[in-house]
């Protein structure tokens, strides 16, 4: 009797063991799938608040023929540092250019000082950064395709002023500072430390403490836009994905569509991890008279043998013909940045009456 009544209350027992299991789990699953839709109608209100205007047609780059990214083809993408303020419609401050080749593996990416002066259209000669002030993103990147001589796909454009709100969003970024500085109120103190929002802003704007410049800042705002994505995709991240989406939507516009970042993510993920970096050469910073100042400014071009060497590697790795007719569509042989002596005459080359920039 002992043994039947056992068996019978262990029975009942496992009964409500597995019912309670059941709706442990059932509650988890519909947690979860609460979750990934939101998650999912997040994903999907992100890509629209973030969706840019598309790039027209320019002489540098046609648009006949699309890229298809699901296709791995190679593509090109401009990411431009808007620094927009209330008082103005802001200037590009950080003009980075990438070329994807996922055949070889491997992405180029170079970073052109601000202070770069160039021809814009309608505009005449100016610095590089002033083409977003006069024309936004259109004008701006058909500069940048004039000046480097290739095609530009895509554009992913950031709010400098936002870095604050995306800083927060990861709740702070590893940022290893070189020279203690003051900007704004604001110190910052020399060596590897987590800075949140306000710090970031400044540590991305400094550039008169920094003995190197523009191009100091650049190596800098690089760096925070690095730590800013780096933390942003770790799983880490995940259970605050609603304040990162609030903070990219309200900062970040692109022209590349929801299915087109899906087949980035796809296709090109392990081309992220191998990036050369490329430099022009140029001599040293000196005056010049721009009409929209009134005034002599200090600008810098590079050399004429940097710029078409740089143009070529650029154009061989997106499959491109190069300016001298070659063509290269399956080796990862490129042309040497450094070593190349030919010595095109360049549309953005400026050849005038100049003050050289003397430091000393």
């Amino acid at each position: 009797m002992r043994a039947d009544r056992y068996k019978a209350e262990k029975k009942i027992r496992n009964k409500k063991i597995k019912k309670i299991s059941f709706s442990v789990i059932s509650i988890l699953l519909i947690g979860l799938i609460g979750y990934f839709t939101y998650f999912a109608l997040a994903t999907n209100q992100v890509l629209n608040d973030i969706q840019g205007e598309p790039l027209t047609a320019t002489e540098t780059n046609p648009r006949s023929v699309p890229v298809k990214l699901k296709n791995k083809d190679s593509f090109s993408v401009l990411l431009l540092g808007v620094d927009e303020r209330l008082e103005d419609s802001g200037r590009s401050d950080s003009m980075l250019v990438a070329t994807v080749n996922p055949k070889l593996g491997n992405v180029k990416l170079i970073s052109i000082p601000r202070d770069t002066l160039v021809s814009i259209s309608s505009k005449g000669k100016d610095k590089i950064n002033a083409a977003y002030a006069y024309g936004g993103i259109t004008l701006a990147v058909k500069t940048i395709e004039e000046f480097l001589d290739i095609p530009i796909n895509y554009y992913a454009k950031i709010n400098m002023e936002g870095l604050i709100d995306l800083v927060d969003a990861v709740n702070g970024i590893e940022v290893n500072n070189k020279y203690s500085f003051e900007l704004e109120g604001i110190s910052i103190d020399k060596g590897t430390q987590t800075i949140d929002g306000t710090k970031a802003l400044q540590y991305a704007r400094m550039r008169k403490q920094d003995p190197a410049g523009d191009f100091g800042r650049q190596e800098r705002q690089k760096e925070v836009i690095q730590k800013v994505v780096e933390k942003g995709l770790s799983i880490t991240s995940l259970t605050n994905f609603n304040s990162i989406f609030q903070a990219v939507g309200k900062n970040v516009e692109t022209n590349f569509t929801g299915s087109e970042l899906w087949d980035l993510l796809n296709n090109y993920s392990s081309v992220a991890k191998n990036i050369e970096t490329l430099n022009l050469e140029g001599k040293d910073s000196y005056l010049y008279y721009i009409p929209s100042y009134g005034q002599e400014v200090y600008v810098w071009e590079p050399t004429n043998e940097s710029l078409s060497s740089i143009q070529q590697e650029l154009q061989l790795h997106l499959n491109l013909e190069t300016t001298n007719g070659e063509v290269d569509s399956s080796s990862d042989e490129a042309v040497d940045s450094s070593s190349s002596e030919i010595t095109n005459d360049n549309s953005n080359q400026i050849d005038s009456t100049e003050k050289e920039y003397n430091p000393n």
